[in-house]
């Protein structure tokens, strides 16, 4: 078989297919439906794959944003242990506490 008589199954059903008149078949009905419907699911999976893709980068963000957040809380925690440990010298000094 020869490379230039090779034709694709998946580029030739991309293809827009149909007859002149205004009779159809059976087959030719059936056909028409088949290939919508493998349109219809090309199209949902690339939505599919989009979703996949925002949950991705949403799960991320997520992440990235939950070790800042902890980042934080660990630093204002060490600032209120130096206020008391601060105010706790001051007092043992007779200062005003």
């Amino acid at each position: 078989m020869s490379e230039k008589s090779f034709k694709s199954f998946r580029e030739e059903s991309h293809k827009n297919f149909g007859v002149d008149g205004t009779g159809l078949n059976d087959k030719q009905i059936q056909l028409g439906a088949l290939l919508r419907i493998a349109d219809a699911a090309e199209k949902m999976a690339l939505r599919h794959t989009e979703l996949i893709t925002q949950r991705d980068n949403f799960e991320r963000w997520y992440k990235s944003e939950a070790a800042a957040r902890r980042l934080l809380e660990r630093r204002l925690a060490a600032a209120k242990g130096q206020l008391t440990k601060m105010k706790k010298a001051l007092a043992v000094k007779g200062g005003v506490a």
